[in-house]
């Protein structure tokens, strides 16, 4: 099997029994905490709110990374896949994208929440499920298994990978992307004492309180490889934030990146540190 490695999954052992509900289902209630709207199945799961807000920041995601693949949806090398699984779908869009491409195939993105739109292609289908409960898919039944920005959702990785590769078939392949979320700089610039440093170290710490860490994407290779594939492709890059590069294609993603931080950093943080953190509500407000 091969795989393209950045990457993330939610291991944590759920209080629920394993469940699927189609997106034709009745997922529609929600859990409303400081003003944002949150996943009701599997409560307390995942971090992040998927209100109107969030799903936007979601598609602004999906658009820098389609800059930083260069307008590529995947770097596998995926070829007349058959079926292909979107782990942590969100709004759909990377599904129905994938979708069009591979008209012959069928896809399938799972997600905790019912936010995916109604009218998609007749082959891209939609589930409500946690994929840190006991996968229902019949073995080396997928072509390609693709996740994006699944930080802070998986607790086991290893667990995780061991599953997807026991549900693609023997050529298969697995694609994962994941961000660092503790910003850097080459020049020193971001120092110790930097909002940014503040900021980043305060995720990473609660992360770990929360049993679901916020950097994985540090050992992917190692631990795509201890699950048994090979031929691992590790794809490094750097994102900036903000239009400050020369390079055309940097400054394009670094427009993206700081919309995106610009208008969700609240939507990340405020369930994360209130919840697992110990954070007030107001001091988490000052921290975004």
């Amino acid at each position: 099997m091969s795989s393209s490695a950045d990457s993330a999954y939610d291991g944590a052992a759920s209080l629920n029994e394993s469940i699927t509900v189609t997106i034709d289902s009745t997922y529609t209630c929600y859990r409303w905490e400081n003003g944002r709207r949150y996943h009701s199945y599997h409560d307390g799961a995942y971090w992040g709110p998927n209100d109107e807000i969030h799903n936007e920041q979601q598609d602004i995601a999906h658009q820098a990374w389609r800059v930083a693949l260069y307008d590529q949806l995947y770097l596998a090398p995926v070829q007349r896949p058959e079926r292909i699984l979107d782990v942590g779908t969100g709004t759909g869009i990377w599904a129905i994208e994938i979708a069009e491409i591979f008209p012959d195939a069928q896809v399938v993105g799972t997600d905790l929440s019912r936010i995916q739109p109604t009218w998609v292609p007749p082959n891209c289908v939609f589930e409500v499920d946690d994929v840190t409960s006991e996968w229902t898919y019949r073995k080396e039944s997928f072509d390609f298994i693709h996740s994006r920005e699944m930080f802070g959702s998986i607790a086991d990785w290893d667990e995780y990978f061991r599953q997807c590769y026991l549900h693609l078939k023997p050529d298969g392949s697995l694609e994962a992307l994941e961000r660092g979320v503790k910003p850097v700089s080459d020049d020193g610039t971001i120092r110790p004492d930097h909002i940014w440093t503040t900021w980043g170290n305060t995720v990473l710490s609660v992360g770990e309180t929360w049993g679901k860490g916020f950097n994985a994407w540090e050992t992917l290779e190692e631990k795509i490889e201890a699950a048994g594939f090979v031929d691992v492709v590790q794809v490094s890059m750097k994102w900036p934030i903000g239009p400050w590069m020369e390079d055309k294609h940097m400054k394009e993603l670094g427009m993206w990146n700081a919309l995106r931080l610009d208008t969700g950093l609240e939507g990340y943080v405020m369930r994360l540190f209130t919840m697992a953190g110990g954070v007030s509500t107001v001091h988490s407000f000052e921290l975004c």
